[in-house]
């Protein structure tokens, strides 16, 4: 059951988000990125305050849309379950050649850096492409990461209202020889430890910017 959704950027935020291009290898798969589609809430970014986040940060966070799918080990998943801590969400599908790998490989190195904090950090990794993302192969994929990261995935019509809940957009694009590539957005949505959506990271954030915005939603509650 989604909770509801929700549009919290402006939309000068919008051409900011669009800067991701299409992934792409030798073999042709590809994913290329999208961001959410921005309206409401105010954010704000202190990249000049070397304390301060690096995300864009809401001025107002939104309680974030709960869901409930199927984790990497075949047992259900509620985002509800998990509030308490500071969560990173990302977007992606395993057979993504680019961005999915990098993003993953971000998650691992900001547990790394967290130390003892990343106890208390949560990390998403939930499927765009439920049909070939079982919990099995979500298994294979996300224990590739030297770090607890959990992959979900669910029925495609579960997984279509989690992504239509967090505005994340999922173009699938068939090939001449059967296969097909997908099109995400590739934003990571970042919650505080009272289950809210607090910020955004960019997609060329990194596993620094990612410790570095996990840790201040830990310290910073209100």
């Amino acid at each position: 059951m989604i909770r509801r959704t929700f549009r919290p950027l402006l939309l000068v935020l919008f051409a900011l988000l669009l800067a991701v291009a299409a992934c792409e290898s030798d073999n042709g798969d590809q994913s290329a990125e999208d961001p959410p589609d921005p309206e409401t809430t105010e954010a704000t970014s202190d990249d000049e305050d070397a304390d301060g986040p690096r995300g864009l940060l809401l001025d107002e966070p939104t309680p974030a849309p709960d869901f409930e799918l199927i984790d990497h080990e075949g047992n259900p998943f509620r985002l509800s379950d998990h509030e308490g801590r500071a969560t990173a969400i990302f977007f992606g599908y395993t057979h993504c050649p680019d961005i999915c790998p990098l993003t993953l490989m971000h998650m691992s190195a900001a547990a790394d850096q967290l130390g003892d904090d990343a106890d208390d950090a949560l990390f998403l990794f939930i499927s765009v492409d439920p049909e070939r993302d079982t919990p099995e192969q979500m298994k294979k994929y996300v224990e590739r990461a030297d770090a607890e990261i959990i992959g979900l995935t669910g029925d495609p019509e579960d997984m279509a209202a989690v992504w239509d809940a967090y505005d994340i957009r999922v173009e699938i694009e068939d090939r001449e020889d059967g296969d097909y590539l997908i099109s995400h957005s590739a934003q990571i949505w970042m919650l505080d430890t009272q289950g809210r959506a607090a910020m955004i990271l960019p997609p060329d954030a990194d596993g620094d910017d990612m410790a570095h915005d996990l840790r201040w939603l830990l310290e910073n509650v209100s």
